[in-house]
């Protein structure tokens, strides 16, 4: 008996340690990037592999030639059969726990059925991270996942997959997580704010062979489940210069004929003020500049200030109108009127009164010339404290 109780044990330790139905790193393909596309009638799914004889080396241990990009593409009338195409034809099995980044072509914009397909199938996925980063795109979704990144690094080292490192050293349209869109999209008051790829082709060389770059140019914009359009870069300045998740732009203007000055605007504050009265927002925005050359004794500073001031607040209604012109709320009057101030956001609504910017206010807290700045920071270029 006690022979029989003793094999049993053993057995059963046997089957509660044993790891039979876990796959091995390398026995997966591990997908790290996502593109779908809707062409004539079907839906088009790039896959984008982590290859990790490329990931976590050294100087030394760099190869000479850089590690190729793997891919696979499906289609069908589906996504998940367009997944499928993949499944039939990729020698592994493909795991999505990993993936960091989702491109949409435009042609998934021109209607928001298909961006809805395309949020039913990751949402109903338990493998499919939906923190992974979300681009729209009207390059070639190939090009964009084979573009450069200096000295041969793998893509995952791309501002794509790591906006906010990125962002430290120079603000631009906010990166917006799967989740995030999937969310936005459903709010009726909300503006969703999709950042838009383009390959430069010109900037960067590996010696003397330019390179193409993914960068992003500007962003797409919707609200109430509908797509508004897009906006460039520049057209977002007011945008990118204010947004709470800014950390630091670069601007320059002209105090006087001749005189170009580059100022450097740091961690803004914007502050969303109601006017329950006529249905109308202002706009409150507190940041840092720093004057990044010298300035002539005559030039003073309450000038820059003001020079500073004035020019963010232009760029903000510019920018706020011309994404009205497209049906979008780019500062999110109405959301922040529906989430705070629900009843007056009912009583406009039922008065099908516009809820609108009425004024800006722009205050520069503090401004620092260039040495001051480095007397109290260690490294002006570093991360600001």
């Amino acid at each position: 008996m006690k022979k029989i109780r003793a094999l049993f044990l053993v057995t059963l330790l046997a089957v509660l340690t044993s790891c039979h139905n876990v796959k091995e790193i390398h026995n997966q393909a591990y997908a790290v990037g996502m593109g779908v596309d809707y062409v004539e009638g079907e839906y088009h799914i790039i896959l984008q592999f982590l290859d990790f004889s490329n990931v976590a080396k050294t100087d030394q241990q760099k190869s000479a030639e850089p590690v190729p990009v793997w891919m696979a593409k499906g289609k069908g009338r589906t996504i998940e059969t367009a997944l499928n195409d993949i499944f039939n034809t990729i020698q592994m099995r493909v795991n999505f726990e990993q993936l960091n980044l989702v491109l949409f072509g435009e042609n998934m914009i021109a209607s928001t059925e298909q961006l809805e397909e395309a949020f039913n199938t990751f949402t109903s996925s338990f493998t499919v991270r939906l923190t992974a980063w979300s681009y729209i795109t009207k390059e070639k979704l190939e090009d964009v996942f084979t573009s450069s990144i200096i000295f041969d690094f793998p893509f995952s080292y791309s501002r794509l997959n790591q906006p906010d490192e990125g962002s430290k050293q120079s603000a631009t349209v906010q990166a917006i997580s799967l989740r995030e869109f999937v969310m936005q999209l459903n709010e009726k008051t909300k503006t969703t704010v999709v950042p838009s790829i383009k390959l430069n082709k010109d900037l960067m060389m590996k010696e003397k062979t330019k390179e193409p770059a993914a960068v992003i140019d500007g962003a797409h914009l919707f609200k109430d489940k509908t797509y508004k359009g897009w906006l460039s870069i520049q057209e977002l300045t007011g945008f990118i210069w204010t947004n709470n998740k800014s950390e630091r732009s670069i601007t320059e203007f002209e105090p006087e004929k001749g005189k170009i000055l580059a100022v450097e605007l740091l961690e803004p504050n914007l502050k969303l003020i109601p006017e329950k009265a006529n249905g109308s927002y202002n706009i409150e925005v507190d940041l840092t500049a720093l004057i990044k050359e010298s300035v002539d004794q005559h030039v003073t500073q309450n000038n820059i200030k003001k020079e500073i001031e004035n020019l963010i607040k232009e760029e903000v209604e510019k920018t706020y109108k011309t994404a009205k012109k497209l049906g979008a709320d780019i500062f999110q009057l109405e959301d922040h009127a529906y989430r705070y101030h629900l009843k007056d956001w009912r009583k406009y609504k039922e008065e099908q009164k516009n809820i609108n910017l009425s004024d800006v206010t722009v205050n520069v807290q503090t401004l620092y010339s260039i040495d001051k700045y480095k007397s109290i920071k260690n490294d002006a270029n570093t991360k600001r404290e």
